[in-house]
């Protein structure tokens, strides 16, 4: 088999082997089918063809049926000498088992390609111009076929083998062409087209075919071809028609006698040429046809392929090819043929059989690699692009996106689209480094690397450097701007910075032109190498903004220091902000480099005192006066006001050099000068206002007095004042001193207003204590009247320490404060009470050490006091005492002496002990020593007592405890139980008691019922962030805990089993639950705070769903059913809570049950 192409795709191709196509993109390709047809053809001729997926039948102007394989090949022992005359027609069934053919010999040849039972050879006796084979011959339908003559006959095979033939319609004319799909069949005879329904043994109806003067429709052979079950497709002569069989409706049938079904046509329309074949496409058609006019020499025209869209009474041409067969100028329209072969695999594929009687060519659709072939050859690349890349080039097998790319790049170049062609490359090269590389080379040969510079890879994929140095060197040379901004975008680990900082110095040498834009670059190129001064010193050079970041980038604040003056040339502002900021420049420094150039300076210490830090706070005050002075006067005056680092008498002379009064009064004033001060803002300023507010300031009758002087000969200023100073200085003062015989205007309204103001502010003095007086004893009157009076309390007011309601049913004692807040007494501290964190036994001790050296200390008074009591009693001097005290002298030493022996008597006395000084006791000395040594002995008896009594309290609990691990071990002696249950058993009690003993009834019955329920509702504190639990009213969740059974399982016991009856829940305090379905499948585990057994509650009779195993020792509370029917309604909130966490569990349990069934059912 040979490819054939269009005269457009390949002009170099022989006459003979070659098409014509137009411009337009082609729908087709042909292939010209040579090998044993080519031989065939050369001394035969082709009169028909019917194709099958598994071969194709060739029916011969000599009577031949050729079998041959789709590529032309024939069939070994498969050509058929069927007839004597011309094949009129060949017919194969749907398996392709049997062939049926028909000739103007009159015979009917029907041939079994793999038996010979159902052959025949049939002579007609008459002209057999059509012939159908039964799509399903072999599958017991009667061996049936169709032929047409001048009737339409159906032969069926019956009884003993006999064919028996039933005429199913006579024909006016003949029958041109018989077409069977079906149950349906098609034929065609001189007035149209008929279809036939085999089922019910009834014509559809007849589709005239109109008849000209010009053309007659006997003349042309028609050609019917079933596109599905229910679509007919018909050309004849020019006209093509595509009708539709459709089962009538109900309405249709009603009282009339029809068929079943109708055929409706669909489309209808005329074409230009004489049609030869016509086939389907998808929802397109595909017609063989033959020109009407003639050419030149009067000989026939090439044939042409069509494929057109149809539509109602129209259709558009999709595309249409001319075909040079051999020998097109000696055939006519009827010499043609055309069959089509729909083959469904993954995807559907039509192939076109166009037969002439010297020449056989398939026509295909375009694939994806035709048409990608198609596109490059006719120079549509950017459509071969878009088609290679279309599905990820799956449906590609010739052709990649890198081969096409490859070709449009090249093409791109060629015409100059270089940008274009920068652009595809970043599509088409992907990764791939070398290829980045091959192409690159190809833009460097036509000076255009600028055009795919902005896409060559600078992430993961990192080209050879050389690659970027000749881009930047391209830039260098006629884009300095461009250069510059690759320098800023490009890292500088794609090129060697070397290499191009001396081409950009050698450049410079040379050129002129854009100096500052290369130097700029240079400057970025310095920094990437690491050479930061040289980067600053250019930027400066440059005036360059960007030389602050760069500083703060790189930390060169050192650098800097003698470049300030030029950095405050540079950008004054942003300089100023940069040395303030976190100090980087320090202050001394800037201010040195700065002192020769003051407007800089000033503009510095200026947004320095803004800034006000720690350090630098009033350090240059001084400096700034005299700055402030000659560019910021207004700034001056509010420095002088805050500050007080700066020298006085310094910017008293600074302001007095340039007469700044303001600021000379404000620093007189300072300094104590207020004479010279008020004299300035009398005589210099004019300002009486100011001058009567400097002496309320200050407060001196002096300066009032000068005031008054100076106005004393000034009319207006005494009027003035004697407007303003009534509440401050005693107006008689003034008024006295008045000249007689001055003329002073306005003096009467001046004086009028002067004693008004006067006696205002007196009267106001006076009103004042009488509102305060009145003020005080109301609002004491008031505060006695308040705490006389009840405070009401209601239900609603909670307790400020626990934030419980004031009033329960409990009796509990209230307390109220006089600011109505309300506590409960036993929610108040009682800090009688306060231990300091120490234990019992802690106290104990530390009150007997307490009690001891006051004793000692008592006793050692005693003995010191009572011989002198004794004394008086009886009357006797110190001469005459036999006390101790006396006769040992005692009394001429020291008191702190004194007290140190009658301690050490005192202390022996207590404890019994003897010394030799007892000798010298008197008689009262050894009454008072025989009372301490009774009364210290039974304190020592006391105190041994009390520390039994202590030790055994504090050691009882664990002798309970181990009284009953004895009792415990002697019952598993006597039992005699295993290993295994005697540790369980012994661990048991070692969890329940924990190394002690308590009973914990006696302790809750002596509690209060709130102690006990704060207790409960601490020890349940996570059963209260259960969810079915969270929302319940406190009385009943009290109500609830109290009813529930602490139950304790050890490791792995079995709390309860599946199938048997159950009425409790639980909760679990502590601890971790398996629940196990009854087959042994385990649904999850449960922790602390978790709950399971909602069923024994919700439903009494029904059995357990699952088992409940403990996975380590457990806490459990118990929740009985009856307790549940008493806290718990039918409906309730929480009774439906219930149930469904029991549907939801039961629902699981299920699955798994049924899960477990089939992959037992799979082993």
């Amino acid at each position: 088999m040979e490819s054939t192409s269009s005269k457009v795709e390949q002009n170099n191709q022989e006459d003979s082997d070659s098409s014509e196509i137009d411009e337009t993109e082609p729908r087709l390709k042909y292939v010209r089918i040579r090998n044993d047809l080519e031989h065939i053809l050369q001394n035969d001729a082709a009169s028909c063809i019917a194709v099958h997926p598994k071969f194709l039948c060739l029916g011969s102007h000599w009577g031949m049926i050729h079998l041959l394989d789709h590529q032309g090949n024939n069939i070994k022992s498969k050509m058929l000498q069927a007839h004597t005359v011309a094949v009129n027609q060949i017919s194969i069934d749907y398996n392709g088992d049997f062939i049926a053919s028909c000739s103007d010999d009159g015979k009917v040849f029907i041939y079994g390609l793999y038996s010979t039972e159902n052959n025949h050879n049939m002579s007609m006796g008459r002209l057999v111009k059509s012939i159908a084979i039964d799509p399903n011959y072999k599958s017991g339908s009667g061996r049936r076929f169709i032929t047409g003559d001048d009737k339409l006959i159906l032969y069926e095979k019956t009884f003993l083998a006999r064919m028996k033939p039933t005429v199913l319609c006579e024909a006016e004319g003949g029958v041109r062409s018989v077409a069977w799909f079906g149950h349906f069949v098609a034929w065609a005879s001189d007035t149209g087209v008929r279809v036939y329904d085999l089922d019910a043994r009834c014509s559809l109806g007849l589709i005239k075919w109109s008849c000209t003067a010009e053309v007659s429709p006997e003349h042309y052979r028609c050609n019917l071809q079933w596109s599905d079950d229910k679509t007919l497709l018909i050309g004849w002569v020019d006209i093509v028609r595509i009708c539709h069989i459709r089962k009538r409706t109900m309405q249709e049938m009603v009282n009339r006698d029809l068929p079943e079904f109708v055929v409706d046509p669909v489309s209808t329309f005329q074409v230009d040429f004489y049609i030869s074949g016509i086939a389907p496409l998808k929802n397109q058609l595909i017609l063989l046809g033959c020109l009407k006019e003639l050419d030149e020499n009067g000989k026939n025209q090439r044939p042409t392929l069509h494929v057109v869209e149809p539509k109602y009474q129209d259709f558009s041409v999709i595309c249409a090819n001319s075909l040079t067969l051999r020998g097109y100028k000696e055939y006519s329209c009827n010499d043609y043929h055309l069959d089509c072969l729909k083959e469904e695999n993954r995807k559907i594929l039509y192939r076109f059989f166009i037969v002439s009687p010297k020449d056989i060519v398939v026509a295909s659709l375009y694939d994806t690699d035709d048409r990608i072939e198609w596109l490059l050859s006719h120079g549509k690349f950017e459509q071969a692009l878009e088609a290679v890349t279309t599905n990820n080039g799956k449906d590609c097998k010739r052709h990649t996106i890198l081969d096409v790319g490859r070709i449009y790049l090249d093409h791109l170049l060629a015409c100059g689209r270089y940008d274009e062609a920068g652009k595809l490359c970043l599509k088409v090269l992907g990764r791939n480094k070398k290829l980045w590389e091959e192409e690159v080379y190809k833009f460097a040969r036509v000076h255009q690397l600028r055009s795919i510079s902005s896409y060559l890879p600078r992430g993961d994929v990192i080209l050879d450097p050389l690659i970027y140095e000749m881009v930047l060197y391209e830039y260098l040379k006629m884009d300095p701007d461009g250069f510059l901004q690759l320098v800023k975008e490009w890292s500088p680990n794609l090129y060697t910075v070397a290499a191009v900082v001396n081409g950009v110095l050698e450049h410079l040498l040379v050129h002129n032109q854009r100096q500052n834009v290369l130097l700029e670059a240079l400057a970025i190129l310095y920094i990437h190498d690491g050479k930061y001064d040289k980067a600053l010193a250019m930027y400066l050079k440059l005036r360059h903004k960007d030389v602050f970041q760069l500083i703060q980038k790189y930390q060169l604040y050192n650098s800097v220091y003698d470049m300030i003056e030029g950095l405050m040339d540079l950008d004054t502002e942003r300089a100023i902000q940069f040395f303030l900021e976190k100090d980087r420049v320090p202050s001394d420094t800037v201010v040195q480099k700065l002192q020769h150039n003051h407007r800089y300076l000033y503009l510095y210490l200026d947004a320095l005192d803004k800034r006000d830090t720690k350090d630098s706070k009033g350090k240059y005050h001084g400096l700034l006066v005299r700055l402030y002075a000659d560019y910021s006067r207004d700034k001056l005056l509010p420095l002088l006001r805050r500050s007080d680092n700066y020298p006085i008498q310094q910017a008293l002379d600074i302001c007095s050099q340039r007469r700044f009064y303001p600021e000379m009064v404000y620093l007189l004033g300072r300094i104590g000068n207020t004479s010279e001060a008020l004299a300035l803002m009398t005589r210099e300023l004019n300002d009486m206002e100011s001058a009567i507010v400097f002496c309320q300031e200050h407060d001196d009758e002096e300066l009032w007095n000068d005031l008054i002087n100076y106005s004393l000969d000034k009319p207006a200023a005494i009027t003035f004042l004697l407007q303003k100073i009534g509440t401050y200085v005693d107006p008689r003062l003034m008024v006295q001193r008045i000249e007689p015989t001055l003329e002073i205007p306005g003096l009467k309204k001046a004086l009028v207003k002067m004693i008004c103001d006067y006696n205002l502010q007196v009267s106001v003095q006076e009103g004042c204590k009488k509102i305060l007086s009145n003020d005080y004893f109301n609002l004491h009157e008031r505060l006695v009247r308040c705490h006389q009076n009840g405070i009401f309390v209601d239900d609603d007011q909670m307790c400020g320490a626990c934030h419980r309601k004031i009033i329960v049913r409990e009796p509990r004692n209230i307390v109220v404060f006089y600011c109505k807040h309300c506590f409960h007494e036993d929610c108040l501290p009682n800090f009688d009470l306060i231990s300091f964190g120490f234990s019992q036994a802690q106290h104990i001790t530390i009150w007997f050490i307490i009690l001891t050296l006051l004793i000692f200390h008592w006793s050692s008074c005693i003995s010191y006091v009572f011989p002198y009591i004794v004394m008086h009693i009886q009357g006797k001097t110190l001469e005459n005492s036999d006390a101790n005290y006396i006769s040992t002298k005692l009394h001429n030493m020291s008191d702190w002496e004194v007290y140190l022996v009658f301690m050490h008597i005192g202390m022996s006395n207590f404890i019994g002990s003897n010394f030799i000084e007892f000798k010298n006791f008197g008689i009262l000395d050894t009454i008072i020593r025989c009372i301490f040594l009774l009364l210290g002995k039974g304190y020592i008896i006391y105190l041994i007592v009390t520390i039994l009594q202590l030790s055994e309290s504090s050691v009882k609990p664990k002798l309970k405890y181990q009284r009953i691990i004895h009792e415990v071990k002697k019952y598993i002696h006597q039992k005699k139980l295993p290993l295994y249950l005697q540790n369980k058993l012994i661990f048991y009690y070692k969890y329940r008691y924990y190394d002690g003993f308590f009973k914990e009834n006696i302790i809750s019955d002596i509690l209060s019922a709130y102690l006990n329920q704060e207790i409960l509702f601490h020890g349940s504190q996570r059963l209260l962030d259960i969810m079915v639990l969270r929302n319940l009213p406190r009385n009943v969740l009290s109500d609830l805990i109290n009813s529930l059974k602490p139950v304790i399982y050890l490791k792995g016991d079995v709390i309860y089993k599946a199938s048997i009856e159950g009425e409790d829940m639980y909760f679990i305090a502590s601890g971790t639950v398996a629940l196990i379905t009854f087959s042994g499948k385990e649904i999850y585990h449960l922790h602390d705070g978790d709950h399971f057994g909602e069923a024994g509650l919700i439903y009494p009779n029904q059995r357990r769903e699952e088992s409940v195993i403990a996975l380590e020792v457990c806490e459990l509370l118990r929740f009985h059913r009856r307790d549940f029917k008493r806290f718990f309604a039918v409906n309730s909130k929480f009774y439906n809570n219930l149930e469904y966490i029991v549907h939801e569990r039961s629902k699981r349990i299920k699955e798994l049950e049924e899960q477990n069934i089939s992959e037992t059912t799979k082993q």
